[in-house]
């Protein structure tokens, strides 16, 4: 038998495999449990008893009686079993002191203490040596157990505990050896001799030597010992369990934990909505046979409707258990019982999608509240198993700090100082420990806190928490962490992407790496335009060219990220469906992608990244992936296990419907404006058009920074934008530069395409330049402000600029032309600078947004530019509504755009596909606030393309811009999400003025008259 890191435990017996699977696989389950007794049946033979000094122990745990114990496959016992044996003689020892004090000897109980303190401490001792991954581990869940022990021994000394019936000691876990002339009843009605029995209160049950392989342990606290207690009693009584309480509170790994005590399976499984009585059946039927437990994680997520079947389901096989039947009738099969199955559900009640349980359930099973754990006690204990010797100092100071900053620092939706989040510094200080041996400990253990929790503050919130860290840890200096190799390779990765090297944007790159060595799952929240792709691509690409380089740092390995919009698609695209007609099951897209990495079985890094918003619509069934259990969980009952080397991560704008469940289970790296900025935007710009313009590039940067520097402030605290379009100042910049380059290219012919060679342009030339750039800032600084304030225009041939009325076009009347009265457009200078905006944003390869009020002539000039865009262009057209979907959208790509190979949509060839669509703010809003449509509208700007409807492959959309045109909100359109709205040039198209009405209806009138109408008065 082997387990994931490798542990091998030889069985007693070899097994004979054969054609006939069933009995071979039962043959190899026999085998398994007689090699795990065999073992510990060993161990405990050859256990040092009442060695002072604890060395006997430490060779015993470290050595087997055939050498050294991990270093030759399959010699030695295996990890689970000397834990069995140890906790044997624990109990043996502690029953002795107690016979001693009731016999009279005071010091018992003292002498007993001495003992095991002596054992720790040479535990930890060992724990700072060089050992294997199995010997680390095993050693870990030892000191775990051994500490546990010595607060028990405390406690009874304390009380004054002398008998063996007190309460005090038979409410703690014991194992006993029945000898081979006894025996013993235990709670399911099994007689037990020459065998090891597990006792608490009046439960008693046989170990059942399931191997679980080499694990670590949970830290037991008083709540622990608590769930263990209702659990058990439960057991005993044939009833289930329900640990209930907040997230990251210990539910399901107190159940797990109790699990391993017992040597008993338990397979843990995320519950969700999409979850039938038929799955559950299967579930009940399979454990039941097995003798597993289930553990039912979220379990009041499933529906009410089924959870009353559910609970029909469980009454039969409970009524099965205690009529103590071999075989018993389920969904009418008869079915073999092993009476040691059991059930557990845990709970977070009052989080969002969460339902009442029916009362016929709630009968099945004991309730346990698992409210507020011991801190102070969890860190204590955790920083002694990684090596720490003033772990009850830095554990108390540890835990003052995150009570300080739950209290001074501001309220994120991404914030959580909770139990999983001290859980990741302590693995992370013991990483830190073990990489510097000689470091002072609390020095080790304050960088580790500042690591762990400055990725997830504001920039506002960093200083003080700094100043908490500076008033428990005085006089203390953290050194700097001197990340050589990896920061010189981050910047040649920005660089050869042309961007900018940023300092504190680097420092957010590599707290991305820091937060992905401590936990698995990872999300990068920030605001759009702050970037969050920018950074994982970048690390991503910089991990994989240090591998190339010959790198042995585990850290750095050939990195793949498999992306998605989990709001792109539907629920059942995302998780899987079963067919309604045939019962087929069909895998959704992320059980394909995490096949797809799982398939994978080398150290390459595996990156799943859901960029899109997170909400309790689909988020929760990710909880057992997110957490310690590292399962995906399907809704067929299908249970797929991520390997170390696989990394789930995140992209949104914020947490705001996020439940606290799924925020405590991740890592978080917060990106805010200030670590970026806009200017290295114009940097970026300057030096990709140096070698266009050589002589003065560097001047319009100037000119670009200093007209911004002057109007975003005025911007923001002046002019109101359009409502319901909100931008960034870095959404503003890049809009200005994209303007200034539709200017000087094409069809300027300032910068020709395709020619690398620099531009030797005239005196006016470099006049249009630099009055294309104050043009720029006009049409995109402004743009998107309520009020006007582009009324001006260049003209290329005199190198001037013009007043928009002297260029436009007069009205000439002919119905055959113009086609529908209601299609008649007439100029004004108004709709010539609009046209003009998209005509030089289009040719420039660029997106752009109208928006304004109903009928100011958004759709009008779009469609006068579409109708006339000419040969380089295709166009289509879209009207979005309220019951727009992803799949009317997926048909409109699929039906307009040309199928050039099987993954590959594109335009006719030689054009360029322009998209239409109108009212782009009308999808309806789900529940939690997301709009599926545009959702898929970003995938396919940001991405290049979408996912097949049926068979989730992914189709590349070539060669395609898209023009938008929205009111703002009210009236059934919704507010979009930034994130879409940042690939658009955004232009506010403004109410007609009095002199464009006139111009309009006196030009219709006039034309359609014959020229003989008179105007009388002023038009109003």
């Amino acid at each position: 038998m082997s387990d994931m890191i490798k542990e091998y435990v030889p069985f007693v017996q070899p097994v004979v495999t054969g054609p006939i699977v069933e009995k071979w696989l039962s043959d190899i389950e026999v085998a398994m449990v007689g090699g795990l007794y065999d073992a510990s049946k060993k161990g405990m033979l050859a256990y040092p008893e009442e060695t002072l000094d604890g060395t006997n122990r430490t060779e015993w745990l470290l050595e087997g009686p055939q050498g050294p114990k991990y270093s030759v496959r399959g010699t030695g016992y295996s990890a689970q079993s000397k834990i069995l044996v140890d906790q044997q003689f624990w109990t043996l020892e502690t029953e002795k002191a107690l016979s001693k004090i009731a016999a009279g000897d005071a010091n018992g109980m003292k002498d007993n203490i001495e003992f095991h303190n002596q054992q720790l401490k040479n535990s930890v001792s060992i724990v700072r040596m060089q050992l294997t991954k199995n010997q680390r581990v095993l050693m870990g869940a030892l000191i775990v157990l051994d500490v546990h022990g010595i607060t028990v021994l405390e406690n009874l000394h304390d009380a004054g505990t002398s008998s063996l019936n007190d309460f005090d000691w038979s409410k703690q876990l014991r194992y006993y050896w029945v000898p081979e002339s006894e025996e013993v009843e235990t709670s399911l009605i099994t007689m037990v001799s020459d065998d090891c029995v597990c006792r608490q209160t009046i439960a008693c049950f046989k170990y059942s030597y399931e191997y679980l392989g080499n694990t670590p342990r949970l830290v037991v606290t008083p709540l622990t010992d608590k769930c263990y207690m209702t659990l058990t009693g439960a057991m005993h009584l044939n009833y289930g369990g329900a640990p209930a309480g907040p997230a990251g509170t210990g539910k399901t790994e107190t159940t797990k934990d109790l699990g391993k005590a017992l040597a008993v399976p338990v397979v843990v499984f995320n519950c969700s909505d999409g979850l039938d009585y038929k799955i559950m059946g299967r579930f009940f039927s399979g454990l039941a046979q097995a003798g597993a437990w289930a553990c039912f994680d979220e379990f009041n997520r499933i529906q009410v409707e089924v959870l009353s079947v559910i609970a029909q389901q469980m009454l039969t096989v409970t009524q099965a258990i205690r009529q103590r039947k071999e075989v018993f009738e389920f969904l009418g099969n008869e079915i073999p019982l092993n009476r040691r199955f059991g059930v557990y559900i845990t709970m977070n009640p009052g989080y969002a999608g969460r339902a009442e349980l029916p009362d016929n359930l709630k009968a099945l099973f004991r309730p346990v509240a698992m409210m507020v754990p011991d801190y102070g006690l969890i860190a204590e204990i955790i920083l002694y198993s990684e090596g720490f010797n003033a772990a009850k100092m830095l554990a108390r100071k540890m835990v003052n700090l995150y009570r300080l900053s739950s209290e001074q620092l501001s309220k994120q939706d991404h914030y959580d100082f909770g139990m999983r989040a001290v859980k990741s510094v302590l693995v992370m200080a013991g990483h830190l420990k073990r990489q510097n041996p000689d470091l002072e400990e609390n020095v080790t253990l304050i960088r580790a806190l500042r690591d762990s929790n400055a990725p997830k503050f504001l920039s506002f919130d960093l200083p003080l928490f700094s100043g908490i860290i500076s008033d428990l840890y005085p006089d203390v200096v953290i050194p700097d962490v001197d990340y050589g190799k990896l920061k010189t390779e981050i910047e040649n990765q920005l660089r050869l992407v042309n961007l900018q090297v940023v300092p504190s944007f680097l420092t957010k790159i590599t707290q991305l790496l820091e937060t992905q060595l401590v936990r698995h799952g990872v999300m990068l929240v920030g605001l759009t335009m702050t970037g969050k792709s920018t950074n994982s691509n970048i690390l991503a690409k910089t991990l994989t060219q240090l591998k190339k380089d010959g790198s042995t740092d585990p850290a750095h390995q050939l990195t793949k990220i498999f992306f998605l919009n989990p709001k792109s698609i539907t629920i059942e695209e995302l998780y899987g469906s079963f067919n309604e007609n045939t019962g087929e099951w069909k895998d959704g897209l992320v059980a394909i992608l995490v096949r797809e990495a799982v398939s994978d079985t080398s150290d390459n890094k595996k990156w799943v990244n859901f960029d899109g918003p997170v909400d309790a619509i689909w988020i929760e069934n990710m909880n057992t992936v997110l957490d310690d259990n590292k399962m995906l969980c399907l809704s067929n009952g299908e249970r797929i296990k991520l390997p170390p080397s696989m990394t789930v991560m995140f992209e949104v704008n914020d947490l705001a419907v996020a439940s606290p469940a799924t925020v405590s289970r991740c890592g978080m790296v917060y990106l805010e404006p200030v670590h970026l900025g806009w200017k290295p935007l114009i940097q970026t710009w300057v030096e990709k058009f140096q070698a266009k313009f050589p002589d003065y590039a560097k001047d319009i940067g100037k000119w670009a920074t200093s007209v911004c520097e002057e109007a975003l402030p005025y911007i923001r605290e002046e002019c109101q934008e359009a409502p319901g379009i909100p931008s960034m100042d870095a959404n503003i910049v890049q809009a200005y530069l994209r303007m200034l380059t539709a200017f000087i290219s094409e069809p300027h012919q300032l910068v020709p395409e395709g020619d690398s060679k620099p531009l030797k342009v005239d005196e006016d030339a470099k006049k249009l330049v630099r009055i294309y750039t104050a043009m720029s800032a006009i049409w995109s600084l402004g743009a998107n402000l309520h009020e006007n304030s582009s009324e001006l225009a260049v003209n290329d041939d005199d190198a001037r600029i013009h007043p928009l009325a002297d260029i436009v076009p007069n009205f000439n009347f002919n119905p055959q032309e113009l086609g529908p009265f209601f299609n008649i457009l007439v100029n004004t200078p108004e709709t010539v600078g609009q046209r003009m905006l998209v005509e030089n944003l289009m040719m420039a390869n660029f997106n752009v947004l109208f928006s304004g009020e109903t009928g100011v002539g958004k759709s009008v000039v779009i469609q006068q530019f579409l109708n006339t865009a000419g040969e380089l262009f295709s166009t289509a057209s879209a009207n979005f509504s309220a019951q727009t979907s992803t799949s009317n959208v997926v048909d409109q790509f699929e039906n307009r755009l040309e199928r050039k190979r099987k993954t590959l949509l594109g335009a006719p060839p030689g054009t360029t596909m322009i998209f239409f669509v109108d009212d782009v703010n009308m999808p309806m809003l789900e529940f939690y606030g997301a709009q599926p449509p545009i959702e898929l509208l970003r995938q396919v700007i940001d991405y290049g393309g979408f996912y097949d409807k049926k068979k989730l492959f992914w189709k590349q959309v070539a060669d395609t811009q898209f023009i938008c045109a929205c009111g703002p909100p009210g009236g059934g359109r919704m507010a979009v999400t930034p994130r879409l709205f940042r690939h658009f040039n955004m232009i506010w198209i403004p109410a007609l003025s009095q002199d464009a009405m006139q111009r309009i209806l006196s030009s219709i009138l006039g034309q359609t008259s014959g020229g003989d109408l008179q105007v009388y008065g002023e038009l109003k």
